[in-house]
């Protein structure tokens, strides 16, 4: 299934934003990149990505999925073909969470809302009207990034 338009300007705007913004050390990646939970046994689509530069500097020109645990991981809304896109969000981020990704941050287009789960803390919904936390004081608001 394709994405939408606003889902591509969220892609595009947020992985510019990141490029501007991050802090000297830290590799975004975007595209759907492929990551894998489990190595050889269970993958997962991404969005966005942010890897700390040291962890993946020697796979920065490979062909394979990753399987370096990014810092954090942004996916706007669902495009897999599911039966119940609650099942498969909390599925989704239970599973890199449990593989080492630090905070997944899911954007909502409809309703215009955010999930943000940290391992270790509990899960919390936002509007797209709130600064959220991303890496080292850097904050996102999602109604600023896209005016």
């Amino acid at each position: 299934m394709g994405s939408s338009l606003l889902h591509a300007r969220l892609v595009a705007k947020f992985t510019v934003w990141l490029s501007n913004n991050l802090p000297a050390g830290f590799e975004v990646m975007v595209g759907e990149l492929g990551y894998w939970v489990e190595k050889g046994r269970t993958w997962r689509s991404l969005d966005v990505a942010v890897f700390r530069y040291e962890d993946v500097k020697d796979n920065l020109k490979s062909r394979t999925y990753i399987d370096v645990p990014p810092v954090l991981v942004v996916e706007i809304d669902t495009h897999a073909e599911v039966e119940n896109d609650t099942v498969y969000i909390v599925e989704k981020i239970q599973q890199l969470l449990g593989s080492g990704v630090e905070k997944v941050v899911w954007i909502f287009t409809d309703g215009e809302k955010v999930l943000v789960a940290e391992r270790g803390k509990e899960w919390v919904v936002k509007g797209w009207d709130e600064d959220i936390d991303l890496i080292e004081g850097l904050k996102l608001n999602v109604d600023r990034l896209l005016k």
